[in-house]
C-alpha cells in the first residue's frame, strides 16, 4: 500500500493528512515532507494527522527518526500538533515522540483529537 501524504496551505497552517502503512518508511517519508513544505510555504505551524494501517514501529525505531528529523528543524520555531486518529495505537510512541521533539526546542503536542489539536496549534500556547 505505502502511504499518501497530502499537504493544504491554510493561511495560518499547514495541514497534513498521512495515510497508509504504519512503516518506518513511512514515518521519514513525512518527517521529510513536512520541513520541505514549511520552507516552499513560509509557514511554522503544523496539524499532522495520521491514520496509519498496521503494527507500530518499535520505540527505537520511533526515537531514531523522531531525532533525525527534529534535529533538521531544531531551532526554526516550528510548532507542530500531531494527531493520530487510529485508536489501537499506543500513546506511549506518540508521548516519546513528542518528548524528542520538545528536548529540540520544537514546540509539539500529540492529541487523539483534531479540533482540540488545532486549537491548541492556532493558541499561542507553547505547551
Amino acid at each position: 500500500m505505502g502511504c499518501s501524504i497530502e499537504i493544504t496551505d491554510h493561511p495560518e497552517y499547514l495541514h497534513v493528512v498521512v495515510s497508509g502503512d504504519n512503516t518506518l518508511e513511512t514515518m521519514r517519508a513525512y518527517m521529510k515532507a513536512i520541513p520541505d513544505a514549511c520552507q516552499q510555504t513560509n509557514k511554522l505551524r503544523v496539524l499532522v494527522i495520521v491514520d496509519l494501517i498496521g503494527p507500530e514501529p518499535s520505540m527505537l525505531n520511533v526515537y531514531q527518526s523522531v531525532s533525525d528529523g527534529s534535529d533538521a528543524v531544531a531551532g526554526s520555531g516550528m510548532k507542530v500538533a500531531y494527531v493520530d486518529e487510529n485508536p489501537d495505537h499506543s500513546s506511549d510512541n506518540m508521548m516519546l515522540a513528542e518528548s524528542i521533539a520538545r528536548s529540540r526546542g520544537i514546540a509539539c503536542r500529540t492529541f487523539r483529537d483534531r479540533a482540540v489539536a488545532k486549537a491548541w496549534l492556532l493558541s499561542g500556547e507553547v505547551d
